[in-house]
């Protein structure tokens, strides 16, 4: 990843998102910075070959549960995606956080409910 432009750059990218109900929608890292919940402080990501294997994963329950409350989760259906996340760490401050290695006390505070909940 080209460090000097990476801003730039990141604001080219599209990725899938589980926020835009047409699965043909794309949406950028400042789209998701504006449907993230006040106080989120983490960019959630998913990885699968597709949008509905991701959408489908375990990990997404709590997000799928809270239903129009839960924070925004970009799908990542390209490796070097996920590569440029880890290498990047952050966008606008936010870190990327993948949700299968979040802590529950994370994704709790975002979702705004306990995971024992579900």
């Amino acid at each position: 990843m080209d460090s000097e432009n990476k801003d730039q750059l990141l604001k080219l990218m599209r990725y899938h998102s589980n926020f835009q109900e047409n699965p043909q929608n794309l949406v950028g890292l400042d789209d998701y910075v504006k449907k993230m919940k006040a106080g989120q402080t983490k960019i959630y990501y998913v990885t699968a070959q597709t949008r509905d294997q991701a959408l489908n994963n375990p990990f997404m329950e709590p997000f799928r549960a809270a239903g129009a409350d839960a924070p925004p989760v970009l799908v990542l259906t390209n490796n070097v995606d996920e590569i440029c996340f880890s290498q990047l760490s952050e966008y606008k401050g936010h870190r990327f956080t993948n949700v299968e290695t979040a802590t529950y006390e994370d994704i709790s505070k975002d979702i705004g409910v306990k995971l024992e909940d579900f």
